[in-house]
């Protein structure tokens, strides 16, 4: 279920991204924390303290992330145009506010 819906999910992430005129590159940081995981999963067998180092920044890392990527989403959308196109929640509007 989870990776049928791991492509919609960040594809909407991204779009609300845009939204709020962030970069689309924010949804993709969680991925790099749980490689990050994954390494400190396999540096457990060479080195006990330095996998569980590396595992703990990086569930300390992706709760961060996480977290940001949530206050991002709240966030309100530009009115009018940013650098990835018109929002969709104000459309055309938002360019006439600016002009009154």
């Amino acid at each position: 279920f989870t990776i049928s819906h791991l492509m919609p999910i960040l594809a909407l992430t991204v779009r609300r991204l845009h939204d709020t005129g962030k970069s689309g590159y924010w949804a993709f940081y969680p991925l790099g924390c749980i490689l990050l995981g994954i390494i400190g999963l396999f540096a457990i067998d060479y080195n006990l303290i330095l996998g569980m180092i590396v595992g703990g920044i990086a569930f300390i890392g992706l709760i961060i992330i996480n977290f940001t990527i949530i206050v991002f989403m709240f966030l309100d959308s530009h009115k009018g145009e940013n650098k990835y196109g018109i929002s969709p929640k104000y459309g055309m509007q938002g360019e006439n506010e600016d002009e009154d």
